[in-house]
């Protein structure tokens, strides 16, 4: 079975949900997909900003306009399918340390913390991409 192993280091609204969607399709056509979440990303995922975290007002208009034409999913939509089609989410425990968070404070999307070693574990003879 093929993996694909994906560090979403960044919170912009547009990486996010390309992320989450190249996950998805990966793991519909029979991938074993997991995500690992730092910095940025992270911050994302949390139950207070899942929805709200968009960077400008030019931005946020364009992404609103295109969720209500049902072009986009919300970035929780997106989370929740993936985990649907069997992707696997956990958040970097050196991120949940930087800001302070704890597991609960996160979406139910997220599985688990780990760190960079055990990812590196998990992701072993899969392909890697950082976004």
């Amino acid at each position: 079975m093929r993996k694909l192993a994906i560090i979403l280091h960044s919170g912009d609204w547009w990486k996010v949900y390309h992320a989450l969607s190249i996950a998805s399709s990966a793991a519909v056509m029979g991938e074993e997909v997991i995500i690992f979440l730092t910095y940025g990303a992270l911050q994302k995922f949390t139950r207070d900003a899942i929805e709200n975290d968009i960077s400008n007002d030019t931005e946020d208009r364009f992404i609103h306009s295109a969720m209500e034409r049902g072009l986009v999913r919300p970035i929780g939509e997106m989370a929740n399918l993936s985990k649907q089609v069997g992707v696997k989410i956990f958040a970097c425990s050196g991120s949940m340390s930087l800001f302070n968070l704890e597991l609960d404070d996160l979406v139910d999307e997220v599985e688990g913390v780990m760190g960079m070693a055990e990812f590196l574990d998990k992701a072993e003879n899969a392909s890697i991409l950082f976004i």
